[in-house]
């Protein structure tokens, strides 16, 4: 997949997540047991974090910056998520424990769309960005001294005159112009020539 269209795809993801935790986060608190009050401020709060997050990614679709922020929310929001789940009087800890899953699935898909996105820009530190192709380029494929297999671009082709075939060709010299009357590479053989006919009629 395009980088525009992994960074576009998980803004608008992020955007949706946080439209939905702002509107419904004091139904979201009290599914998990968070308590009605301090549960809908924090699910609120990451409602505001995600439609930030969101609309960078959907305006810097080539950055993966604002998926990165995305991913260590997401270990934030594991470590609130376990807390809850953690406490014994939490009657919905099983809830707690099913949107726990939830969050975990978002952060991998957030680390795997951030690590695509620096691959193909080149920040991984293992790839450099691609050189763009030559059309109709080719190229030559050997192995340098570390046995590794590179590919050199070849030189284009020189054009030949018409009627010659280009291994038989050569570039003419840099010599200067013949003088006028030479033929042949012989001077003044065809002024000679012209001469002579006149004294003999």
């Amino acid at each position: 997949m395009e980088t525009r269209k992994i960074g576009q795809a998980v803004g608008l993801v992020s955007l949706s997540i946080g439209i939905a935790d702002i509107l419904l986060g004091k139904s979201f608190a009290r599914g998990v047991g968070a308590g009605q009050a301090k549960g809908s401020l924090l699910f609120q709060g990451v409602g505001m974090r995600e439609v930030a997050t969101g609309v960078a990614g959907l305006v810097w679709p080539t950055s993966s910056v604002p998926i990165w922020t995305r991913f260590a929310a997401d270990l934030a929001d594991m470590a609130a998520l376990g807390a809850v789940m953690a406490k014994p009087a939490n009657p919905k800890r099983g809830t707690a424990a099913f949107a726990l899953g939830i969050v975990i699935g978002a952060a991998a898909m957030d680390f795997l769309a951030a690590r695509a996105i620096d691959r193909q820009t080149g920040k991984d530190g293992r790839h450099g960005a691609r050189p763009a192709r030559k059309a109709n380029a080719t190229f030559d494929r050997h192995e340098n001294a570390e046995g590794k297999t590179t590919m050199d671009e070849k030189a284009p082709p020189q054009a030949t005159p018409a009627g010659k075939r280009s291994e038989d060709w050569k570039p003419e010299d840099d010599s200067p112009l013949d003088p006028p009357g030479v033929s042949g590479g012989t001077a003044g053989t065809g002024g000679d020539n012209k001469v002579q006919d006149e004294l003999g009629r």
